[in-house]
């Protein structure tokens, strides 16, 4: 869905896996450069991690749960993932995203 938010608007996708578990995972975007655009309130302690060249936030929001932010262009983008995952896997989940971003570092393997 999408809302409008002052003088942007931003679209969210939520993934779930099924309609039995509450296990979630939202990315949003938002043609703004205003940065942390998740949603998630609360006295958070975010760290720097360079994914494909771009320098993403993300924190520990509780019960090894992870939101994340960062700034590419002139779009802000947030992944918020409710299912408790170690933070290793939830850096995989934002390179994955980063990776799909125009100009960004990826490369791959492939001979």
């Amino acid at each position: 869905y999408s809302m409008i938010c002052g003088d942007y608007m931003i679209a969210e996708v939520k993934y779930a896996k099924d309609s039995d578990d509450s296990s979630e995972m939202f990315v949003r975007t938002a043609n703004t450069t205003d940065g942390n655009i998740s949603g998630v309130q609360g006295n958070l302690s975010f760290k720097d991690y360079d994914s494909n060249g771009i320098t993403v936030k993300y924190a520990l929001v509780e019960n090894d749960t992870y939101v994340a932010y960062w700034v590419h262009g002139e779009y802000s983008y947030s992944l918020y993932e409710t299912e408790e995952i170690e933070e290793t896997y939830f850096k995989v989940l934002i390179d994955y995203l980063t990776a799909s971003m125009p100009d960004s570092d990826f490369e791959t393997n492939e001979e």
